[in-house]
């Protein structure tokens, strides 16, 4: 078993976000494994879109660069002690039409349920004692993806933790405007590589055909990382971790037990389901994603008094849940939010959804009732 893997979006986002940690350990004798996900073979160029083309005259217009950034790729994690895999992958430039400018690749990502759904799987069959995946700083779309697959892993229970993505973190002062998107509040590591720092310039400096795209004008590369590193830890260099469970799964965790004794139809394995459909449409409409979540988790706390007394469970569910929003630590203005959104979701009650939370989860919860779950639905 590998102790560390470490899913890295493409050739070079490992070694930029913890190319020191992983240096560290190596150098404490248990290398890290590192799969590059979107590091697929280039495709042939009358496929390229003009943003494609873009990027490669920026990489430095070579024929194949793809293999080009995987060898940029291998030399930088042999430097960093790491063992290494590929997977074949499309980076989004090349895998779905919408990514066609720089501002829909680092825009609301499109649908790509089937493929989050084989990803899930492929992560979860590699072995490992801790799993790393990008924070999806800069909210580039093929780490946004990433980020949901390693949630979804963290929620069945796979000890995950995500790093700050560079040099995003870096260009946006932190990653505190990517924090205040997600659920609850994360907990850091932040990580001494002052021993490392070397080794992981050294690797950097392998992504050679990167330099352009990853530097702004009046902002080197090297000086905004280490300018970084050197805010996290001053005196030396550092890095940081974050970890779901002092927020988002923590909020998991105790909306559970408010599901426990519910029926088959409207059990938590309902609610994960919704939550996994929220997360993929949520982003696509601008939704406040923490609010929309645990509208979400909440959503059908009231089914068994619906049950019992014929009280709408929605309307009845709103007002439990801008009570338990309150006692996690929502402010008063996000549980009102968080209740409206659950007291507009039910389809047999005469009020609208307003808002954009309210109507993800409306059509979240509807999607899930269809199709072979809603079959089954009906006969339990």
């Amino acid at each position: 078993m590998n102790a560390a893997v470490c899913f890295s979006p493409h050739p070079d986002d490992a070694a930029l976000s913890c190319g020191g940690w992983l240096a560290l350990q190596a150098a404490q004798g248990r290398p890290a494994h590192v799969v590059t996900v979107f590091a697929g073979p280039t495709p042939p160029p009358e496929t390229w879109s003009a943003f494609a083309r873009e990027l490669h005259r920026s990489w430095g217009d070579r024929p194949d660069p793809m293999a080009h950034r995987r060898a940029e790729d291998a030399e930088a994690l042999r430097l960093l002690g790491c063992t290494a895999t590929w997977w074949d992958y499309p980076d989004a430039i090349y895998r779905h039409p919408r990514y066609d400018s720089r501002e829909r690749i680092f825009g609301p990502p499109a649908e790509e349920e089937a493929l989050e759904d084989e990803l899930v799987a492929r992560c979860a069959a590699v072995a490992g004692e801790l799993y790393l995946f990008p924070l999806a700083v800069g909210h580039h779309v093929d780490h946004q993806l990433l980020w949901r697959v390693g949630m979804r892993l963290a929620e069945a229970g796979r000890p995950c933790a995500f790093y700050e993505d560079l040099p995003y973190a870096a260009w946006e002062g932190g990653p505190q405007a990517r924090l205040r998107e997600l659920t609850g509040v994360w907990r850091s590591q932040l990580i001494d590589v002052t021993a490392q720092w070397e080794k992981k310039v050294a690797a950097v400096s392998c992504y050679a055909s990167q330099f352009a795209e990853l530097s702004r004008e009046g902002q080197p590369l090297f000086e905004v990382l280490e300018s970084y590193a050197r805010l996290l830890l001053p005196g030396g260099y550092g890095e940081r971790l974050w970890m779901p469970e002092g927020g988002a799964m923590d909020a998991i965790e105790r909306a559970r037990a408010l599901y426990h004794g519910k029926d088959a139809t409207h059990d938590f394995d309902h609610v994960l389901r919704v939550l996994a459909l929220v997360r993929r449409i949520g982003p696509a409409e601008g939704a406040n994603m923490r609010i929309l979540e645990a509208a979400t988790l909440l959503h059908d706390i009231a089914r068994e008094e619906e049950a019992r007394t014929g009280a709408d469970h929605a309307l009845l569910g709103a007002e439990r849940a801008r009570e338990i929003a309150r006692e996690w630590g929502y402010p008063e203005e996000e549980a009102d939010a968080i209740a409206r959104a659950i007291a507009g979701h039910r389809f047999r009650n005469d009020r609208e959804p307003e808002t954009v939370e309210a109507k993800v989860l409306y059509d979240a919860d509807k999607l899930d009732a269809i199709g072979a779950i809603g079959i089954g639905r009906a006969f339990a």
